[in-house]
């Protein structure tokens, strides 16, 4: 996705515009530096959720935010609870934390964000 976004700017003349990639234990280095900050499809695999949002809510500038997109399974594959730790211990899946749409929306609000716009495929 870095490279892409690199060529899309290259291509369009964009130039005031940057693309990193970091580690999540690296984003405390960060404070105050970003404007927008994209969390897609990773949060459902940390250890600790609440944990890395509350390093994320430093990174943005003021007026800067967060885009994510974050699959919550527990409303429509609420089983996978006790199968994706299985799978784990097979080698066959990575960490995939089951929580719903109602538990990630706690954990934004208890870390300092305000959910601006909601949008389900």
């Amino acid at each position: 996705m870095i490279d892409i976004g690199r060529a899309k700017a290259r291509e369009t003349g964009v130039t005031n515009v940057d693309f990193e990639v970091a580690s999540v234990d690296d984003l405390r280095k960060a404070s105050n530096s970003f404007d927008v900050i994209l969390a897609h499809s990773v949060l459902h695999l940390l250890p600790d959720v609440e944990r890395t949002l509350l390093q994320l809510n430093k990174m943005p500038k003021p007026g800067g935010f967060l885009i994510s997109s974050t699959p919550c399974i527990h409303g429509f594959l609420p089983l996978f609870r006790y199968i994706g730790p299985v799978g784990r211990r097979l080698g066959i899946m990575p960490r995939i934390n089951v929580f719903s749409e109602a538990e990630l929306d706690r954990w934004l609000s208890d870390t300092g964000f305000a959910c601006k716009e909601r949008w389900k495929p």
